[in-house]
């Protein structure tokens, strides 16, 4: 068992908040939550045994307080890993709660406008969602789950969800029979920037395939086009991150479609000419 329970375990990149003993409230349940939740055999170079104790010693503090929701973890990680403020906690908490009792949840999701003020997407509305995972990327923590008003698998950052989500009587749309999330991850999180996920055709020249592969791994359907091009279409979020990544090698790759795409990058490179 762990003698002292306490400090911020660092490994490398990886910054993970753990369990204070002197401290006993619900911030250091959030926290040792936080590390059981990112804690994966790929990521992060902790022994199994001691995030084994950790879970008896979070599991004990929330029998002392009452909260015996199980610890079951529901992140994926993906890149680097760190711990988010206070407020995070909760939500984090808020959502694997959802999740585990297979229940929708209420969210209020933000953007920041000019003047760096924190603003309601949605015109105000509360965004109505079946969670189903919650995956660490780089510097952040994402929500994946069913988005219901648009009726469709979406991705939200939970540090711009506004406050903890409610969790509703209603339960959970089931997730889709072809969704994986593994492949999902590999697929979305290389080229993350927004919520909407498209599907993109690209044209690219045989010299570029091992910078495609080094983008997107080996599972993409290729379709030779001619002796010197092949066709692919891949998963992204069509943001400035996709479209910096094409116009970097120089006409080698080019979007064919869909025709809204190819529009939104050519004006994309255009604007800094005009």
């Amino acid at each position: 068992m762990l003698p002292d329970v306490g400090c911020i375990h660092k490994t490398g990149d990886v910054e993970v908040g753990g369990i204070y003993p002197d401290v006993c409230g619900r911030y250091a349940v959030q926290a040792g939550t936080l590390y059981v939740f990112a804690y994966d055999l790929d990521q992060l170079a902790v022994p199994r045994t001691v995030v084994d104790d950790l879970v008896l010693i979070v599991e004990a503090r929330r029998g002392a307080h009452r909260q015996v929701t199980p610890l079951k973890r529901n992140v994926h990680t993906s890149g680097r890993v760190r711990s988010g403020n206070e407020k995070g906690y909760y939500i984090v908490d808020a959502i694997n709660k959802a999740i585990n009792e297979g229940k929708q949840i209420s969210l209020f999701y933000t953007e920041y406008d000019v003047n760096k003020h924190q603003v309601l997407r949605n015109d105000g509305k509360p965004y109505t969602v079946s969670p189903y995972m919650l995956i660490w990327n780089g510097d952040y923590y994402y929500l994946v789950g069913w988005y219901h008003e648009k009726e469709r698998i979406n991705v939200f950052r939970v540090d711009r969800i506004l406050t903890q989500p409610a969790i509703l009587e209603k339960d959970a749309q089931p997730k889709p029979d072809e969704f994986d999330i593994t492949h999902y991850t590999n697929e979305v999180f290389r080229m993350y920037d927004t919520e909407k996920i498209r599907k993109v055709t690209l044209c690219c020249e045989n010299s570029v395939m091992k910078g495609v592969i080094d983008k997107f791994g080996t599972d993409f359907p290729v379709k030779v086009k001619d002796k010197t091009h092949f066709m692919t279409k891949v998963s992204v979020c069509t943001s400035p991150t996709f479209y910096g990544w094409v116009f970097q090698w120089g006409g080698a790759i080019r979007i064919t479609a869909p025709k809204e795409i190819v529009e939104e990058y050519r004006e994309m490179v255009q604007r800094p000419l005009d």
